[in-house]
């Protein structure tokens, strides 16, 4: 089922074999500059301006803003500088592209034919004279285990965190972030501790379904009633709900610009107490802001249902915190 995911990562099979990359879904209306997105997914388009070398010149007809793709082009040969993006040879830029040089023919076979270039260790590359190479290697930290930071629940790590309730994410890379007292993982936020969940409001621009799905699935929670308001067009991302995820539902929020747009990062939880918990965080709802960048969080007491006869004042904080929740939700409506 994750076929209809287009943020799956491909990688290498069991053979050695490299498996081609999907072309980015936006094709030329990408306005991406995440360097995690250029990883897993190919832009022929910027390839292309690449490959006429410098200056880069945009054509005309492409509809995003000139300098878009001029920092998509500086930030993709970045990458080949780096030599994140392995298997793409003889871009300019690229530390990878090499100058055309006289070959030694081998004195044992006069004929003209040409055989793939040998690295130290006997791997086969690709030669010189080849163009772009479609296919590039990709480790999948998609299927990487689910991290759940220490033993210390969730509940005690707001008591201790009070009266604050800031957190962090933790890093893959840096497991000293692991050691943090204020770090945690998404699953900390489905900890029991907090209370029996009975359903959950997920409001974001970026979500991974399949993802999110796997967070709930490691705390048993993958059945309750899950609905996500979101704002990135995933393709198919309907079709797999539908098919797939039966508790889910969800609602695309179509907004106007994808520059300057306030876009909510708020996760509503509700227990089987009727209280409800809110998170705000600075993180999208997929694998890459989870475990490769530094996310912030909020986390609020637990909140009461007050008696019907209480006003929309009442129970509110003195930053008015309750008034703009409503109004936001109203707003979303």
């Amino acid at each position: 089922m994750e076929s209809f995911l287009k943020r799956k990562i491909d990688q290498p099979d069991n053979n050695g074999k490299k498996i081609k990359r999907e072309n980015c879904p936006h094709s030329v209306k990408c306005f991406r500059k995440n360097p995690h997105h250029f990883k897993e997914f190919d832009h022929p388009h910027l390839l292309k301006l690449i490959e006429m070398g410098s200056p880069v010149k945009i054509p005309s007809d492409f509809p995003q803003p000139e300098q878009v793709y001029l920092e998509q082009v500086e930030m993709l040969q970045s990458l080949l500088k780096s030599s994140h993006l392995k298997d793409i040879q003889n871009l300019p830029g690229s530390s990878t592209s090499t100058e055309k040089k006289p070959e030694k023919q081998d004195k044992s076979n006069s004929s003209t034919k040409t055989s793939p270039s040998k690295t130290q260790k006997g791997k086969n590359i690709a030669p010189k004279s080849s163009k772009v190479i479609d296919a590039v290697e990709v480790v999948n930290l998609v299927d990487s285990p689910i991290l759940i930071s220490g033993d210390e629940t969730m509940m005690e790590k707001i008591e201790r965190m009070a009266p604050y309730s800031v957190f962090f994410t933790t890093i893959i890379k840096a497991p000293e972030t692991k050691k943090q007292e204020n770090a945690i993982t998404f699953t900390d936020l489905l900890c029991p501790s907090l209370g029996t969940l009975k359903n959950s409001l997920q409001i974001n621009f970026m979500i991974d379904i399949d993802w999110l799905l796997k967070q709930y699935k490691e705390r048993c929670l993958s059945s309750k009633p899950l609905t996500i308001l979101y704002g990135d067009d995933w393709p198919d991302m309907e079709k797999f709900i539908k098919m797939f995820c039966p508790n889910v539902t969800s609602k695309l929020v179509k907004m106007k610009d994808p520059y300057g747009c306030h876009h909510s990062k708020i996760g509503i939880y509700v227990y089987e107490d009727n209280s409800i918990r809110i998170v705000v965080s600075t993180a999208n709802l997929y694998y890459e802001d989870w475990n490769h960048y530094n996310q912030g969080l909020w986390v609020s007491p637990a909140c009461k249902r007050l008696p019907d006869s209480c006003s929309e004042k009442d129970g509110d904080s003195p930053t008015k915190f309750k008034n703009t929740s409503f109004k936001l939700l109203k707003k979303l409506q």
